[in-house]
């Protein structure tokens, strides 16, 4: 078994602490924004430091939208693995028992199909892809569920 150089180490670890992204944007339309992916910690406070007026309270690594300066805003968001956007996204919209019903499978398929350990199905990225275009287009959640309403449609 050969063993690993000590550097090559350093940037695995290097690698794996990059799970910030960071989105600076305008308060008014004229004043362009920026985005930083895959920031460590510590990139993502110099980052801070370089925008940041000590006027504004400092901003926290919570996903929230901060107030920088008279100018811009900040969000810094952690990285997510495809199995937890998937996750998040089906708490927002129903749970898996749901999803089964919709698609005609089993919930102990379903359950199986989305086990941490499992690359995602086809149709669950799907699913994802569905939600980011949407956002992006429309800068907005999709809308919520209306399954099992029974309020009829005007």
């Amino acid at each position: 078994m050969a063993l690993e150089s000590k550097s090559s180490l350093i940037t695995k670890n290097n690698n794996f602490m990059k799970n910030h992204n960071v989105i600076i944007t305008g308060q008014q339309k004229h004043i362009s924004g920026n985005s930083f992916e895959n920031q460590t910690e510590s990139e993502v406070n110099a980052i801070i430091e370089k925008y940041w007026d000590e006027d504004y309270p400092k901003p926290q690594f919570d996903g929230e939208s901060w107030e920088l300066n008279n100018d811009q805003y900040i969000r810094i968001e952690k990285n997510m693995t495809e199995n937890e956007k998937f996750n998040k996204l089906l708490n927002q919209i129903g749970d898996r028992k749901d999803l089964a019903d919709y698609l005609c499978m089993s919930y102990g398929n379903v359950k199986n199909l989305l086990r941490p350990s499992r690359e995602l199905p086809v149709w669950a990225k799907s699913m994802l892809y569905v939600k980011e275009r949407w956002q992006n287009k429309n800068n907005s959640e999709p809308p919520q569920s209306d399954r099992g309403s029974n309020e009829p449609e005007i």
